[in-house]
C-alpha cells in the first residue's frame, strides 16, 4: 500500500532564510562539490519516524535538490534550500552514487546530530537504513519508496546486450529501469511466450544485485531491521 507522504509543498515544509550559518571549509566544498546533484527516478526517498504503537507512520519525503531538515523541535520541518536555513538544522539532498541512492547530510550550523546512535562528522553519506537525529530529537530511519519506471529504451542503451536474456535492446521495445543503477530490462506487453520480459523472471537486477519491485511499494520494510 502506498504510504502516505507529505506532497512536496505539504505542512512539513517552511520558507527559509534565517541568515547565513558559520561553515567549516570542509562543509562548504562539500556543499560545492553536490550542486547540481541527480535525483532518483523511480525513487521517493523518505525519512520514516521510529514507530508508536498505535499511530500511522510518520514519514517526510525528501524534494530533488537540497533542503534543510531541522529546527531544534522533538519534531522537525522540512524547509527550502536557501540563505543559511533554520537554527538547530541541517543540509540534506537525495543522491544517486555508483554504490546507490544516498543522502548527503551536511551540518552547516556545528548541532548535536546522531547517525546509527554514534556522534556523526559534519559531512556523511546516508544509506538506506542508517539512522538519523538531529538536536536529541524524533529518530528517522533513511527508507526508499520504489515507483516503477517503465518506458522507452534510453538512446544509450540501444543496441546492447541484456544481462538475462541477451537479445540486444531495440529503440521500440518496452524496458523496466532500476531504480538503484539504472540499467534497463525488458519488460514488454504482450502473451508470455510472444515478447520479452526479462524483469518479471528475476528477483534482482543482474547489473547491481539489488531487488527488483514492479509494484509500488517500500524497498525494505521501515524500521524491520537494525541500523548498522
Amino acid at each position: 500500500m502506498k504510504p502516505n507522504i507529505p506532497p512536496p509543498h505539504g505542512s512539513l515544509h517552511q520558507s527559509a532564510g534565517f541568515g547565513s550559518p558559520s561553515r567549516a571549509p570542509s562543509v562548504r566544498d562539500a556543499v560545492a562539490r553536490v550542486a547540481g546533484g541527480c535525483g532518483l527516478p523511480g525513487l521517493r526517498t523518505g525519512l520514516v519516524a521510529e514507530p508508536v504503537e498505535g499511530l500511522p507512520l510518520e514519514v517526510v519525503e525528501l524534494p530533488a535538490g537540497a533542503s534543510w531538515f531541522g529546527g531544534g523541535g522533538v519534531r522537525p520541518v522540512l524547509a527550502e534550500a536557501g540563505g543559511g536555513g533554520p537554527a538547530g538544522s541541517v543540509l540534506l539532498e537525495p543522491l544517486l552514487r555508483e554504490g546507490g541512492p544516498r543522502i548527503l547530510m551536511v551540518n552547516a550550523h556545528g548541532i548535536a546530530v546522531r547517525v546509527n546512535d554514534r556522534v556523526a562528522p559534519p559531512v556523511v553519506l546516508l544509506k538506506e537504513g542508517d539512522r538519523l537525529s538531529v538536536s536529541f530529537g524524533t529518530i528517522y530511519e533513511v527508507d526508499l519508496f520504489s515507483e516503477p519506471s517503465i518506458g522507452p529504451v534510453p538512446a544509450e542503451f540501444v543496441g546492447r546486450c541484456c544481462h538475462v536474456c541477451h537479445v540486444s535492446f531495440g529503440p521500440d521495445q518496452r524496458v523496466f529501469m532500476c531504480p538503484h543503477c539504472r540499467y534497463p530490462l525488458h519488460l514488454e506487453d504482450g502473451p508470455d511466450d510472444e515478447v520479452l520480459k526479462c524483469a518479471a523472471l528475476v528477483a534482482s537486477c543482474p547489473a547491481c544485485e539489488r531487488p527488483i519491485r514492479l509494484a509500488a511499494g517500500w524497498l525494505t520494510e521501515p524500521w524491520s531491521g537494525t541500523a548498522s
